[in-house]
């Protein structure tokens, strides 16, 4: 009998040539290598623009002090990862939510909190739209980029939409427990948020938006790098943003995208089975298990940055401007998404 990993990479090695079929429109966004005389869509470098409407400083006050002010942030260091919790209610709080507050205990006994906040929508039976992110870090790890950026962001996603009048009703979610050891477990936050809901609540998701290391980019060729054979469909340098699903969220996987690019963001993405390494690796999968059309936003974590996990996780390293510039594309994508009345659901 083959063994798991064995079998992981003889799938991939299968199905890696027919992912081509699931990445419509890999890069609208470039300018095509044809209009430019051949020249390599990779090799062109991206000049991130830092929106008026988005002040990267807020973003780097958000970051500075989740992971250097309070540091390593999870259930191993409760104390932090409750001066973390507080901190991002105190946040939600002073943009005029009121939080709500979910205790989620962990089969080792430890409890902390999901931090869940509403904007309405203008009608009572509007479909809801998720956005998440974990807020604690990996032990050992002041977690900079994994996960104070996606934090970051949604708290600035929060503050912007706060007041808005939306045909969409928008959940924006800090999750606890992300990362190991209760990473793929029933104690993950976003695993048992979903747990809690009823059949007919799950329904009412359109879709869910996980934000995950969302700060490092790089321009150098070979900075990036993928699944066994995947790189061969994408560029060679991490100066992108990927959105990435499984099959089921294919097609909100192509609106995410498109809008995205829309906004003069550098964007790739990828549709493809669960087990190739990387697809469900954050708080989109639980919601993807129970049927809801779900991906992640992300830099791609240890696909391109070395302090992944790592003690040198650490802010100085982030390009706060260029996670300016994707905060405002997605409030543009949000705003888009809940303005639809398109059903991403797999048929």
């Amino acid at each position: 009998m083959l063994d798991s990993k064995t079998l992981t990479l003889l799938l991939t090695l299968l199905l890696t040539p027919h992912l081509t079929l699931l990445l419509p429109n890999c890069t609208p966004h470039r300018t095509s290598a044809s209009e430019r005389g051949g020249e390599s869509a990779k090799d062109e470098p991206i000049a991130p623009i830092e929106p008026p409407e988005i002040d990267s400083s807020r973003l780097r006050e958000h970051v500075t002090t989740l992971s250097k002010t309070i540091g390593e942030r999870n259930t191993a260091h409760l104390a932090q990862l409750s001066e973390a919790e507080d901190y991002i209610r105190e946040q939600l709080e002073q943009f005029g939510f009121e939080v709500l507050v979910l205790p989620i205990t962990a089969s080792d006994g430890t409890t902390s909190q999901n931090l869940v906040v509403e904007v309405p929508a203008t009608r009572a039976d509007a479909p809801t739209l998720i956005v998440g992110a974990h807020y604690d870090s990996a032990r050992g790890t002041p977690g900079a980029d994994d996960n104070a950026t996606g934090v970051a962001v949604l708290l600035e996603l929060a503050r912007r939409l706060h007041g808005k009048e939306l045909a969409g009703r928008v959940r924006l979610i800090a999750f606890t427990n992300e990362e190991p050891p209760y990473f793929g477990t029933e104690d993950m936050g976003s695993a048992a948020y979903v747990a809690s809901l009823d059949e007919a609540q799950r329904t009412s998701i359109t879709a869910m938006l996980s934000l995950e290391c969302m700060g490092f980019y790089s321009e150098a060729p070979g900075s990036q790098s993928y699944p066994p054979l995947v790189g061969s469909l994408y560029p060679d340098a991490g100066n992108f943003v990927a959105v990435v699903g499984d099959l089921t969220a294919s097609k909100l996987i192509a609106a995410v995208k498109k809008e995205l690019a829309n906004q003069n963001v550098a964007v790739e993405s990828i549709a493809a089975p669960a087990f190739v390494p990387g697809i469900d690796w954050s708080d989109h999968a639980p919601f993807a298990a129970a049927g809801v059309p779900a991906l992640m936003v992300t830099d791609t974590a240890i696909f391109r940055n070395p302090n992944y996990h790592e003690a040198t996780d650490t802010l100085e390293k982030l390009d706060f401007k260029r996670l300016a510039a994707l905060t405002h594309a997605l409030e543009a994508t949000v705003l888009t998404l809940v303005a639809s009345e398109q059903s991403y659901r797999a048929p």
